[in-house]
């Protein structure tokens, strides 16, 4: 459902829309194995690049694992931190917004 929503939202946009799916979809997911509460995806759109973020009820800072091939998970920070030119946490007193940040062409 996230996937399809941010598909659908950027369809004809400047940016690499499946690398802004890839982003926003791990970021979800990240949300759903490790929060206890419901999600937000939110975009934000400027002349040169896109936010990709997702709110959650969690504090705690996602993190980049090096996760190899033999892992059972660990590779969605990897995807984003590889895909998105920048991206970092916004703490909130509930929880955090992640944010991914990709260049427009």
């Amino acid at each position: 459902m996230v996937r399809q929503f941010v598909r659908e939202t950027l369809e004809g946009s400047r940016v690499d829309v499946d690398d802004a799916v890839l982003v926003a979809g791990e970021m979800a997911t990240n949300a759903v194995r490790h929060t206890p509460g419901p999600f937000v995806v939110l975009i934000h759109r400027s002349d040169t690049e896109l936010a990709v973020g997702v709110r959650d009820t969690s504090p705690v800072e996602p993190s980049v694992m090096h996760a190899d091939a033999e892992s059972d998970g660990g590779f969605g920070m990897q995807l984003v931190d590889r895909l998105a030119d920048s991206w970092h946490m916004e703490a909130q007193a509930d929880g955090k917004t992640t944010w991914a940040r990709l260049r427009l062409r």
